[in-house]
């Protein structure tokens, strides 16, 4: 059975706590200690004292059961306590609404932590199954117009320098690895009368700021995955914009 509400990571042993909310909280949790025992998590004071404490001295707690719809505006009364005590909590950003940008040395990690990484077809079937319709995450949110707005306002104005431009274009679509020849020409011939742009076999490793969700696969099975707008997924790869929709392309 889901649960909604609020939730808190609690150190046992200095009382620091990270707040934040969920419309599945058992799947929240486990979520973050994914991230947290691979040293991967996007709170990189949490993940200092996980490592420094160990996961024993960790109590994850349900503080309020919150119906879903109202769920991200009880988040926000919460995190405008834990701003009033920021030397007593472990939260970065202190909007509900808001997202959290992922330092350069979180990127390398979760960036290392990706590269060689293979996943059987039962692996792949399992994890798309768990991500797909109800399993979502995501699935019966939508964002406020405010939410919108500030993501789009922080895109623009955006400016690459020169270097950082000569080496998009010196890359292939942005980054990724490439199939061999032999295992893209299978492909083809399974795929064959679909359109031109979704024959790219180009992996690509995504990541959502916001969530820490990865993906790794070519751009035309993320856009189906996530209902992504196709331009802006390939603004995104070409590194016009950096983010879109909470997601970014690790390099």
């Amino acid at each position: 059975m889901k649960i909604s509400g609020i939730y808190k990571i609690i150190n046992k042993i200095n009382g620091k706590y990270y707040v934040g909310y969920s419309t599945h909280i058992r799947s929240r949790w486990q979520h973050h200690k994914y991230h947290l025992r691979k040293n991967l998590h996007y709170n990189t004071h949490l993940q200092r004292a996980w490592n420094n404490h160990g996961e024993v001295n960790f109590d994850f707690v349900l503080i309020e059961k919150v119906p879903s719809e109202l769920v991200i505006k009880k988040e926000q009364t919460y995190l405008d306590l834990a701003k009033a005590e920021k030397d007593k909590c472990y939260n970065e950003c202190f909007d509900s609404e808001g997202k959290m940008a992922l330092s350069e040395d979180h990127k390398k990690r979760i960036s290392l932590a990706l590269k060689g990484k293979t996943r059987t077809a039962e692996q792949r079937k399992n994890m798309g199954d768990a991500r797909r319709g109800e399993k979502h995450y995501a699935f019966g949110k939508h964002l406020s117009q405010t939410h919108k707005d500030k993501i789009s306002q922080a895109e623009k104005g955006r400016v690459f320098s020169p270097d950082h431009l000569q080496k998009l274009k010196g890359s292939s679509h942005g980054g990724g690895w490439h199939l061999s020849d032999e295992t893209k020409k299978k492909m083809s011939a399974s795929r064959k009368g679909i359109a031109t742009w979704n024959k790219d076999f180009t992996m690509f490793n995504f990541l959502n700021q916001a969530t820490a969700e990865t993906f790794t696969g070519i751009k035309s099975d993320f856009i189906k995955r996530y209902k992504l707008r196709k331009k802006s997924v390939y603004d995104l790869i070409k590194g016009i914009q950096q983010s879109y929709k909470g997601w970014i392309v690790i390099r």
